[in-house]
């Protein structure tokens, strides 16, 4: 049982941390959604979010939508400008 919870807190610890290593495969998919957006930033938790978004079955303007709106509720104000250029 401690092994379990063990891992459970190094695998939620490993998925939260910062994204050091965004693949240019994911990053190049993301941001066919959200042009010039900056991935920098974001988790790998958020990342994983952001590719299930976009995998999941429904239409290119919807995915589009969800896409720009998780960003910007990630990243909040500084996103926006981004987005509309």
């Amino acid at each position: 049982m401690p092994r379990l919870l063990i891992a459970s807190a190094c695998a939620l610890f490993f998925a939260a941390g910062p994204a050091a290593a965004i693949s240019s495969f994911d990053q190049r998919e993301i941001e066919s959604y959200a042009h010039g957006v900056d991935l920098s930033g974001l988790t790998n938790l958020q990342v994983l979010s952001l590719l299930a978004i976009i995998h999941q079955q429904s239409g290119e303007g919807r995915k589009g939508r969800q896409v720009r709106a998780y960003l910007l509720h990630v990243n909040g104000e500084s996103i926006l400008s981004k987005l509309l250029r």
